[in-house]
């Protein structure tokens, strides 16, 4: 794997403000970066990272990939496109309010996923991270219910939406 040449991110601000996962977005992510959609659309709030990479393609925004719950399938994709910078998108219980959504990555320690990736992100990205080429982040969604059947709680729901409405993904790719 050849090293990315990794540029500062964008650092325009949206009028009236980002909210703090958008600012650290623009802060940490170099032009190019991958978006990773992980989850179960059968387990309720699981469904969330899935949905928004599904929706961020739909928007333009072409290096968005739904994973679903397997996003280790997906090396041959990260290889390819030689990000510096790999942003997975998932439901992760971090103690806050069901909806809230937070970026993790770098400094900040990665909770244990609730999605029904078994072994949570934390190996992958260690294996994608070892070379030093890539740093990997999450952006993550605090689930209200993952349960078996269950439909997204609104408080994810309007999360799904924010993320997917925000600015910070530009009117084209990342």
């Amino acid at each position: 794997m050849v090293a990315c040449q990794r540029e500062p991110a964008h650092t325009h601000h949206a009028p009236g403000g980002d909210s703090s996962w958008e600012e650290e977005i623009r802060h940490h992510l170099s032009d190019g970066y991958l978006v990773l959609g992980v989850g179960s659309r059968l387990r309720g709030d699981d469904a969330a990272g899935s949905i928004i990479a599904e929706k961020l393609n739909e928007r333009g925004v072409s290096r968005a990939f739904d994973c679903g719950g397997v996003p280790e399938n997906f090396v041959v994709q990260m290889e390819r496109y030689l990000p510096c910078d790999i942003l997975f998108v998932d439901a992760v219980d971090f103690g806050a309010e069901p909806g809230t959504v937070g970026f993790f990555g770098g400094e900040k320690s990665l909770p244990q996923s609730v999605s029904t990736h078994s072994a949570g992100l934390s190996p992958l990205m260690d294996f994608l991270s070892a070379g030093g080429a890539t740093t990997c982040w999450v952006l993550a969604i605090q689930p209200a219910d993952v349960g078996y059947g269950a439909d997204l709680s609104e408080p994810v729901s309007r999360a799904v939406e924010e993320i997917v409405a925000s600015p910070v993904w530009g009117a084209a790719s990342p």
